[in-house]
């Protein structure tokens, strides 16, 4: 890659999109914290979060090991360009922190059976307690939760 792009998230690509958005699920604020915290060179991490330098499979694969989650979910989480549902985030969110919905229903307080009817789409829109206690519990705010919703 030798186009530069904009700091925009919004205009980078898929990929560089999700390193980022994992990067922040996993809890680093910014792109040099996550490299300095992880053995990584800081200006060439944040160039390649910022798809300003191609980086190459097997840098793609350390970062993903890295964050906890598989080259997949850094690679093609929604092509469709809509957005995501909130059962559909749930889902992403959990693969992308290794946890199953059993784990996310004991954290959050919220029945199973009602977890699961969200996250498979039964129910599309959960109440606002619900929602904010499986959000707390996927350890994201409002915004990031949001933010990995939009493609």
């Amino acid at each position: 890659m030798t186009e530069r792009f904009s700091d925009s998230s919004s205009e980078l690509p898929l990929f560089n999109r999700n390193l980022q958005k994992a990067r922040r699920l996993a809890g680093y604020r910014s792109a040099a914290e996550f490299a300095e915290k992880n053995g990584f060179n800081a200006g060439t991490y944040t160039a390649h979060e910022q798809g300003q330098r191609a980086m190459s499979l097997e840098q793609a694969w350390r970062y993903s090991v890295t964050l906890g989650c598989s080259m997949d979910d850094l690679a093609d989480t929604n092509t469709s360009g809509t957005t995501l549902t909130f059962g559909e985030t749930i889902k992403l969110a959990l693969r992308m922190k290794g946890l199953t919905a059993s784990q996310l229903s004991e954290k959050s307080g919220v029945q199973q059976s009602y977890l699961s009817r969200v996250i498979n789409g039964k129910i599309l829109d959960p109440t606002w307690s619900k929602a904010r206690a499986i959000i707390d519990a996927l350890d994201m705010t409002i915004e990031e939760f949001r933010d990995l919703q939009q493609p």
